[in-house]
């Protein structure tokens, strides 16, 4: 990446210094003449699932649910999914927890590796025969993680949110109800790196730098002043990958 600014002083001095700006998710190294910034634009997700389990007091009844993040896995409906099929107990009662994606029930959810969709799902119990539903006590939520390393899980239900990887046993008031998964990528903190400015001239200088990790998800710019004193900031650069 290269970005020539044209102070307006008449002299361009090689030894320049950090200024003491502070960004979020910025990495900043001073190793050739100029300082170098990199912001991050965008974080991706990571591979991992998510696995709630619906619990009710009616033995042979309970149902899970399962988010997956999954390296080929497409956001609608494809081979890696599957469908939900309910298990009546033998008094024809069933626990039911889905997703629906394409207008289908879904018990195991699969997504892309990098996804970062939220994601709705509902719960309910039913009878078989359509009768009624027999009195049912403290029904819950067992939530379950495992993965998403580089990213934080969060689920919704009855207006609470939690953390999902800590959550655990998360008590329901209704035995019908419907709730979200969702998450929140960390930044990917871009390294970057300077080398020595060129082609400096009385009024003019080539500012000059390579930012990593994901380079096409950051903003750059430079950071410089003049023998007078004065700051100057280069124009932002963005989507590249290396110099």
């Amino acid at each position: 990446m290269k970005n020539s600014p044209t102070p307006s002083m008449t002299t361009f001095r090689s030894v320049l210094h950090i200024l003491n700006i502070h960004f979020s998710l910025i990495s900043s190294f001073l190793i050739g003449t100029v300082p170098l910034y990199a912001m991050v634009n965008k974080a991706e997700g990571s591979q991992g699932w998510i696995l709630v389990d619906y619990m009710i007091d009616i033995p042979y009844t309970n149902c899970n649910w399962s988010l997956n993040h999954y390296s080929g896995a497409e956001e609608g409906i494809d081979e890696h999914d599957a469908f939900r099929f309910t298990m009546f107990n033998p008094s024809g009662i069933a626990a039911e927890i889905t997703s629906i994606v394409g207008g289908q029930k879904l018990g195991i959810d699969q997504r892309p590796l990098n996804s970062t969709s939220s994601v709705s799902f509902s719960y309910t119990v039913i009878s078989q025969d359509g009768g009624d539903i027999p009195t049912i006590n403290n029904p819950y939520l067992k939530v379950s993680t495992n993965g998403f390393n580089d990213e934080d899980v969060f689920i919704s239900v009855e207006g609470v949110t939690y953390d999902a990887k800590s959550a655990g046993i998360i008590p329901l008031s209704n035995i019908t109800g419907s709730g979200s998964v969702w998450f929140v990528p960390h930044a990917i903190q871009p390294q970057v790196e300077t080398v020595e400015t060129a082609d400096v001239t009385y009024t003019t200088a080539t500012l000059q730098g390579q930012v990593s990790n994901e380079a096409k998800n950051c903003e750059y710019w430079f950071t410089y002043w003049t023998e007078g004193g004065t700051v100057f900031t280069s124009g932002y650069g963005s989507g590249v990958d290396g110099p």
